[in-house]
């Protein structure tokens, strides 16, 4: 990526999104976290489970400004294969969201969004409010207007995708697997759960609910 480089912060992310070490790496690599992020995710990470690799440990115990790409590199690599197109999804939408909480700190918003456009080679999802593809709807009557509804559709893309930002299928089990159930709505199709050892609430939901079976689960952090 050559136009958008930020430093999201870890509470940035664990307000919003699980994240996975290989995920993690995508960020360092694309100089879009924060330069101790991975330092304090692998804290948080460690304070909320009882179980975690060494690497984990090795990681949550660096000094700030030390290089941590190595050891986010090993996490990654223990993760297995990942969907490329998920992991840059995820980080289209954590880009997006920091750019649109942060966007009285830029002089011309809407012009991040087209960086961020470009570095994510072209995703069709973001064109209704990136400036120069949006330009085929029609005009409103002054210029406040038409950017206002970038804005507008700006907000709702970060609404309708915050999924993009859950666990899914197996790995979401899996990390239900290691909290305590509250309660189901069968009608919703969705189950909570606590982690004790923080006191944050879980969500496992089947956004495609109509399908067989339910569909694919997600889960996600109860807002």
């Amino acid at each position: 990526m050559n136009l958008t480089v930020l430093a999201i912060t870890a509470d940035f992310i664990l307000e919003r999104a699980t994240i996975t070490w290989s995920e993690v790496l995508f960020g360092i690599d694309n100089r879009l976290l924060a330069p101790d992020a991975a330092v304090d995710l692998a804290r948080a990470r460690l304070s909320a489970q009882k179980a975690v690799s060494p690497e984990v440990v090795e990681l949550a115990a660096m000094t700030r400004g030390e290089p941590t790409r190595d050891v986010v590199h090993k996490l990654a690599e223990s993760e297995g294969p990942r969907d490329f197109a998920l992991i840059r999804g995820k980080w289209l939408y954590l880009t997006l969201a920091w750019v649109f909480e942060h966007r009285h700190a830029y002089a011309d918003p809407l012009q991040k969004v087209e960086a961020v456009y470009a570095d994510f080679e072209r995703p069709p999802e973001i064109e209704s409010f990136v400036r120069h593809t949006a330009m085929a709807w029609p005009g409103l009557e002054t210029k406040e207007a038409n950017e206002q509804r970038l804005y507008d559709r700006w907000s709702e893309y970060l609404r309708m995708h915050r999924f993009a930002t859950d666990l899914c299928g197996n790995e979401a089990l899996a990390f239900v697997g290691k909290l305590r159930e509250l309660g189901s709505d069968g009608e919703r199709w969705e189950t909570e759960y606590v982690d004790d050892s923080s006191g944050e609430i879980w969500v496992l939901y089947y956004p495609e609910s109509g399908y067989h079976g339910g569909g694919f689960p997600r889960v996600r952090k109860k807002a």
